[in-house]
């Protein structure tokens, strides 16, 4: 599937409860996969790392973890029995008024490919079907607006989430293997938002920048942040493995100054230097009740940021 092999595995849960995103304002407690490992393959991702320490599929070799995807069995009937008491066949989350979003997805692509994006429709729909809760959806192929029409009827509880990290298409290629280009992928959000779907954005991770005002000013002009309910944005993880496996395809791809500039870039106090002006220039062309930027701080940083908590700035 997208040129890696396809492992599948068991798993008692699709929906579960996800704090963490939830705290990144993404959805309101719940979250669903229909898989471990994505059929994207993204320099900076953190999935194969974070699943290495998860005993039942640290064993999967010879695959290893991010070269291969990773799909759990039979994940509709699995959510099917989430969502449904196994003795009276009511629907558990039936409340008119839980209007709840649940996000999809936090570890896979729902858009990878049309056999995946047609997973995600049918997962979408036992959800609409069982409960009142909103989806947002987030995908970095182009694919999502065959999704949404395939789900017209609910248009009003679905909200589409288009995510890029850079508009350079030879800069993606290099990062972000197996993606649709940066403008294909703004195209489908285009088309989403001409046809007035609920649309969000998240721009991340975003890189060190040497003009954020000129980031920050083409960002606008590709997304169009007031057809948006929310842009998410997050500047590149200082987790070790993400940095070195960044550095490693910018090096690569020729981006050989980029690759040994990072590691220094993401060092503590020059990390803190290039986030403050990253949201700096997002701030003034995206409004802040629509910025949603995720921060972590450092040492006494949290000063600094806590005024703009308020203003689209989201601690971590």
């Amino acid at each position: 599937m997208n040129g890696k092999p396809v492992l599948y595995t068991s798993s008692p849960k699709i929906l579960r409860k996800n704090p963490h995103y939830q705290a990144k304002q993404l959805c309101d407690g719940f979250s669903f996969s229909a898989g471990s490992t994505c059929a994207f393959s993204c320099a900076y991702c953190l999935t194969p790392e974070l699943l290495k320490k998860c005993s039942p599929l640290s064993p999967l070799s010879p695959f290893t973890l991010g070269g291969s995807v990773i799909r759990r069995r039979h994940a509709a009937d699995i959510l099917h029995r989430q969502l449904y008491d196994g003795r009276t066949y009511a629907a558990k989350y039936s409340d008119p008024n839980d209007r709840r979003v649940v996000l999809g997805s936090p570890q896979v692509d729902v858009g990878a490919n049309e056999e995946l994006s047609h997973e995600t429709i049918e997962i979408c729909r036992s959800i609409l079907k069982a409960t009142h809760w909103q989806i947002r959806l987030l995908s970095r192929g182009n694919l999502l607006p065959m999704i949404a029409e395939a789900l017209k009827e609910h248009k009003e509880r679905m909200i589409y989430g288009v995510s890029l990290s850079t508009l350079d298409e030879s800069l993606a290629a290099a990062l972000e293997a197996g993606t649709p280009t940066p403008a294909q992928r703004i195209a489908s959000l285009h088309q989403l938002q001409n046809e007035g779907y609920r649309t969000c954005v998240v721009v991340g991770p975003i890189l060190p920048q040497k003009e954020y005002r000129k980031f920050a000013r083409d960002i606008f002009q590709a997304i169009r942040p007031m057809r948006c309910e929310h842009v998410w944005t997050e500047f590149i993880s200082r987790h070790q493995s993400s940095v070195r496996t960044t550095a490693k395809a910018l090096l690569q791809a020729g981006y050989t100054t980029l690759a040994y500039q990072l590691p220094d870039a993401m060092d503590g106090y020059r990390r803190e230097g290039h986030a403050r002006q990253a949201y700096l220039a997002l701030v003034k062309k995206i409004a802040p009740h629509k910025l949603r930027f995720l921060h972590h701080c450092q040492g006494n940083s949290y000063q600094w940021w806590r005024p703009y908590e308020n203003k689209g700035v989201i601690l971590e």
